[in-house]
């Protein structure tokens, strides 16, 4: 993950091979500031409190239905507004 002009970072810290907890704080470090939402396995080792102590801005629990994450996405991307009509399109 490179710093850049990002909204949102979805990062799944179950993928193999890789410590995206790590992966996330070498982010911050690097002042990477978009909004990291991290999905986690329901079953996982780690837990969300791993994921907001390393960075993340909020979470999903795997797996989650689209509505909850396009819910999250307008969120983090500060595009709830009950006066402007805008759609996040997945």
């Amino acid at each position: 993950m490179q710093r850049g002009d990002y909204d949102v970072v979805l990062l799944s810290l179950g993928l193999s091979g890789i410590d995206a907890s790590d992966l996330l704080r070498r982010y911050r470090c690097l002042r990477g500031n978009a909004s990291v939402v991290a999905m986690i396995d329901r079953d996982a080792l780690e837990s969300p409190l791993v994921a907001l102590d390393a960075g993340a801005d909020d979470y999903l629990l795997k797996p989650f239905a689209l509505t909850d994450l396009s819910a999250r996405m307008r969120i983090s991307c500060g595009l709830v507004d009950a006066m402007n009509n805008q759609r996040l399109e997945i």
